[in-house]
């Protein structure tokens, strides 16, 4: 085999080509992955396309748009979880599973986000400057693209090994714009003009955490796979009913919101336990010379 894919001839032999055989399943999970993704992108693209500017109020229909753009990244979030979980099931994951799930990753979790918060900013918060709002969009798109490929790189254990992510999960990321955009149907919660026109800033900040060296806790490992004692499935039977009796949108977009801010409160947390540590061992240090 040489790096093209090509299979070395036998002696007098013409090269021939090998060929991938994907698995079915898996392959179509990670399929309608990119396929919320892209509609996501269409969807917010469409919002745009609705009449807005200063000092018009945003139409049902945009904001029906938008809101359907989120749903659709969540939507891709779940193909996402399932695809990896079913690869391992089946046998284990191909080379080919990789790649493919590495590019739908960057279209739903990196250009929808991007592409929906650019929407939202101009046609609900009636942001004018359009080069502020594709800067820090594509800005966040980046960042993500740099973020997974940092993540294939330096991703050598299983993945039901990890409890902890080093910098803000795509997901996390794009769940936090899609969060926002599921809520603007609702009147009760949809965020005033003035801080929507403060969402490019929260995209630059979200792509700053995802290529930072902050903790964020992986879910599924740290609180959901394996054995847990009985009052974590207390506590997740309890936040499941308040979700369900509250409000899911506002629930499911509090919840991003606040993981997202996680990192950033477990380092200065650390920080704070580390200096309390080296002040403890300086005192006992200080105690024996005495």
């Amino acid at each position: 085999m040489n790096g093209d894919g090509l299979a070395m001839p036998g002696p007098g032999g013409p090269p021939r080509r090998r060929l991938y055989r994907p698995q079915m399943l898996p392959t179509l999970l990670t399929l309608g992955n990119f396929f919320c993704g892209f509609l996501a992108i269409a969807k917010a693209s469409d919002a745009l396309a609705v009449d807005h500017g200063p000092g018009l109020a945003p139409s049902t229909e945009m904001l029906s748009l938008l809101c359907y753009s989120g749903w659709m990244i969540f939507l891709g979030m779940v193909f996402d979880a399932l695809d990896g979980s079913v690869a391992r099931l089946s046998g284990g994951s191909s080379p080919l599973g990789a790649q493919l799930d590495s590019l739908a990753d960057v279209v739903t979790f990196g250009a929808a986000p991007a592409m929906l918060a650019k929407s939202i900013a101009e046609g609900v918060g009636g942001m004018q400057d359009r080069h502020m709002t594709l800067y820090f969009s594509v800005f966040f798109g980046l960042m993500a693209a740099l973020r997974l490929a940092r993540y294939n790189v330096q991703h050598g254990d299983p993945e039901e090994a990890h409890l902890w992510f080093e910098g803000l999960p795509t997901p996390g990321a794009a769940g936090v714009i899609a969060g926002l955009a599921i809520l603007l149907p609702d009147r009760n919660f949809r965020p005033d003009g003035a801080i929507l026109r403060l969402l490019p800033w929260a995209t630059l900040l979200l792509g700053l955490l995802m290529v930072s060296r902050l903790p964020f806790a992986h879910v599924t490992n740290r609180f959901l796979r394996g054995r847990k004692p009985v009052h974590f499935v207390v506590v997740g039977m309890v936040a499941l009913v308040l979700s369900l009796t509250f409000h899911i949108e506002a629930v499911l977009a509090g919840a991003l919101g606040i993981y997202a801010l996680s990192g950033p409160v477990a380092w200065a947390l650390g920080r704070r336990r580390l200096a309390r540590e080296r002040a403890a061992s300086g005192v006992m240090a200080g105690r024996e010379r005495r």
